[in-house]
């Protein structure tokens, strides 16, 4: 069976649990997640489409087949990877995986002077010690490994890091918060637009006017299929309908 994240919402929310980060992690992390169906459940593939930022995913126990932009492997490994284009998971009957859904992309926290290749898949090992990540999956629980997870980041963190991150972060929520056209240039900018173009690609992968473009069709498609009656894609920057599913199309397409 085939399910999306955007459409298929219950049957995700019925077989993952989910778990926002402190306070002090917000800028850095979106959510946490696990998953957590009955092992009597017959294999199935989730559709994730793309967003900023990066995951890292644990192997609990058993396989997967991951999927990024028509690649695929069945993986025991622990990876970490950038969203910047769809990806299909595939859950296998015994199989049991946690992950941690990055606001910016893993490389950049405790080493905010490396560019992170935005198309690859990485071995978890290149972001944390093997050390840390057998704990993290010896942890007995959901919650265990969320406090060991957010333990390790914090100790990664730089003023750097801190401070490209909140660069970033201000000129996206301005942009979401204020509805300007989805195509325009960001209005709120904290620095030089050489300096943002350099911190979102560091942090992102892209652009500041493709992030937003993401960020913004992602938050429209999600109030639409939540009230068709009450949305209306004007609120959230598109000139029009057809503008608005032509972006929805590119975002399902994968960019």
């Amino acid at each position: 069976m085939h399910y999306s994240e955007f459409y298929d919402r219950a049957f995700i929310h019925q077989n993952y649990v989910f778990r926002f980060p402190s306070d002090t992690l917000k800028p850095y992390i979106d959510f946490f997640w696990e998953s957590d169906y009955d092992p009597g459940l017959q294999p199935f593939t989730i559709r994730s489409f793309p967003r900023i930022g990066s995951t890292l995913l644990f192997n609990i126990k058993g396989k997967f087949k991951f999927c990024k932009g028509g690649s695929s492997l069945m993986n025991e490994e622990n990876i970490y990877y950038s969203r910047n284009q769809i990806i299909d998971t595939t859950h296998q009957a015994d199989s049991k995986i946690f992950g941690v859904q990055f606001k910016i992309n893993l490389p950049l926290i405790g080493n905010p002077g490396k560019s992170a290749s935005h198309n690859n898949i990485f071995t978890a090992n290149h972001l944390f010690a093997a050390t840390d990540n057998s704990r993290i999956i010896a942890s007995e629980n959901f919650d265990e490994r969320i406090v060991l997870c957010e333990s390790i980041i914090l100790n990664r963190l730089t003023k750097k890091t801190e401070y490209m991150a909140h660069a970033v972060n201000s000129v996206i929520s301005n942009a979401t918060i204020t509805s300007p056209a989805v195509d325009s240039k960001p209005g709120f900018i904290p620095h030089s637009t050489k300096t943002i173009e350099r911190y979102f690609k560091s942090c992102t992968g892209t652009s500041p006017q493709k992030a937003i473009r993401i960020q913004k069709t992602r938050m429209a498609l999600q109030r639409k299929l939540e009230n068709k009656t009450t949305f209306n894609c004007i609120d959230f920057g598109f000139y029009d309908e057809s503008h608005f599913y032509k972006c929805v199309h590119n975002l399902k397409s994968g960019y």
